[in-house]
């Protein structure tokens, strides 16, 4: 399942960071540019670190492990799905 605002948050973001890098901008960026760009990129964060990591683990705690992340039983969420970390690499 893929996000409606996955293809226009992210781009928008580096477009927003590249202007701002190269002085490319007409006008000062506002304050709520740069919240709204930091809001993009902590669901993209989430989305890709955060998410996967509480999925693992709730799975590494149904398979009898502790659930912490790097305690031991954790598994990555591609385990999960069906798939080895042997299988990923």
């Amino acid at each position: 399942m893929i996000r409606d605002w996955w293809t226009t948050g992210p781009h928008g973001v580096r477009v927003f960071g590249n202007d701002v890098a190269h002085g490319d901008f007409v006008a000062e960026s506002t304050k709520e540019e740069a919240e709204e760009a930091l809001d993009v990129v902590g669901e993209v964060l989430n989305e890709v670190f955060q998410s996967p990591a509480r999925i693992a683990c709730r799975h590494a705690a149904r398979q009898g492990g502790t659930g912490k992340p790097g305690a031991g039983g954790t598994e990555p969420a591609r385990a999960m799905l069906g798939g080895s970390p042997a299988q990923s690499a």
